[in-house]
């Protein structure tokens, strides 16, 4: 059984290699294969066999046994072993029997010690590796709670979140999101529906609201609009149960509310008629006062 660990960088995730599932799966490839430490392995050289060294971070390469392991054609893996090779990730020492590949800069990035990388040169794009190391490890630790309290409340009933808890949280998107959430409650209830999936409702609400606001420019005015809106339509009010929904149907949802006013605005307005007849009385009224 194989046991053991490398580690892996994300600089991967920006290089060219990551771009191609065959590349990348190559590329991995190497980094499982090299050794951690050096051994001695013995190798077919013709009709006989001989036992050479193999350093650490290195390993012996054949097309014939990667083909097997990768399941990747040999002339596919030799193509991107030397595409490796020109990036400069590896070195590749051949002979007339097998060939050497080294990891460059192995022991910089495969490190035994946790955090020596921090002292050594980082990598490039196109090297094997890249994370981004912390200035000690307590800063790191402390980094790491951080972001995992601040992203904590995803997973949090909505109803439980406190700003309090969450300093880096809006306030104002949270009390947004809640008043929301006892709308779309109240319209079920009002329908005679169950309430449980709000009720069940999450921190990622919060985001909705947010991504609204900052991302897609509407004011809280807009919301307040689109609020009241929904608390009479009764289309709307049985389709927009969440602020996710709340978000994707905004634009049409701002224009219906839009024209919601505007059609009050004809309702209260006083028919031809009406007015024909408010006139006349006008003019009879001042032919009274000129008398």
């Amino acid at each position: 059984m194989i046991d053991g660990y490398i580690k892996l960088y994300r600089q991967l995730l920006e290089s060219e290699i990551f771009a191609s599932q065959i590349g990348l799966k190559i590329w991995i490839w190497c980094l499982l294969k090299a050794n951690y430490k050096s051994k001695f392995v013995s190798i077919k050289t013709g009709r006989g066999k001989s036992t050479i060294e193999v350093e650490r971070g290195s390993f012996v390469f054949g097309r014939h046994k990667a083909e097997e392991e990768l399941n990747i054609d040999e002339s596919t893996i030799y193509k991107w072993i030397k595409k490796i090779e020109k990036l400069e990730m590896i070195s590749v020492k051949r002979n007339t029997h097998y060939s050497i590949i080294t990891i460059c800069k192995y022991d910089t990035y495969q490190s035994e010690l946790e955090y020596d990388v921090t002292t050594k040169e980082q990598p490039s794009n196109n090297q094997v590796t890249g994370k981004e190391q912390p200035n000690n490890t307590t800063n790191k630790d402390n980094k790491d709670n951080k972001d995992n309290k601040d992203k904590k409340y995803k997973n949090i009933l909505l109803s439980e979140i406190n700003s309090d808890e969450y300093p880096n949280l809006n306030n104002e998107y949270i009390e947004i999101t809640k008043e929301f959430q006892k709308l779309f409650r109240n319209n079920l209830i009002e329908a005679g529906a169950k309430t449980t999936t709000i009720d069940k409702a999450k921190g990622t609400w919060i985001d909705d609201i947010r991504l609204i606001i900052e991302t897609d420019k509407y004011t809280l005015d807009d919301l307040r609009q689109v609020y009241k809106f929904l608390q009479k339509d009764d289309f709307w009010k049985s389709n927009i149960l969440s602020t996710s929904k709340l978000r994707k149907q905004m634009d049409k949802l701002k224009i219906q509310s839009n024209n919601d006013g505007r059609t009050k605005q004809a309702i209260n307005r006083p028919t031809s008629a009406e007015l024909n007849a408010a006139i006349e009385i006008g003019i009879g009224l001042a032919e009274a006062y000129k008398d």
